[in-house]
């Protein structure tokens, strides 16, 4: 018996996408296509894609006010060359800005 683990093979950020999948769509939803918090699958992959986006929709939460009087400007530099931006992951992969963004299954910036 082997003391190494394999790791799980995930799909991508495309073939997880929530709206590629339907998940939660229609009303009701077809029964393959429902996500539910009572039997925990709100919290598996690619599920959970979904479920970050709509965590209101399982648990209660509290929206917490911004304090009084006018928001704060924040300075806006907007970048066309973030692409170019190279880096090596943990793994010893180089990767560019945009290869990163999906491997991390970012859903906004």
């Amino acid at each position: 018996m082997s003391d190494t683990l394999t790791p799980p093979t995930w799909p991508d950020a495309h073939a997880s996408n929530p709206q590629a999948l339907g998940w939660m769509q229609g009303s009701p939803p077809p029964a393959d296509k429902t996500i539910r918090f009572d039997d925990g699958s709100f919290l598996r992959f690619p599920q959970l894609r979904w479920s970050l986006s709509h965590l209101r929709e399982f648990v209660p939460t509290t929206a917490i006010e911004r304090a009084p009087g006018a928001p704060s400007a924040l300075p806006l530099a907007l970048r066309d060359d973030l692409d170019a931006l190279r880096f090596t992951s943990m793994h010893g992969e180089a990767m560019s800005w945009r290869e990163a963004l999906l491997r991390t299954y970012y859903d906004g910036i």
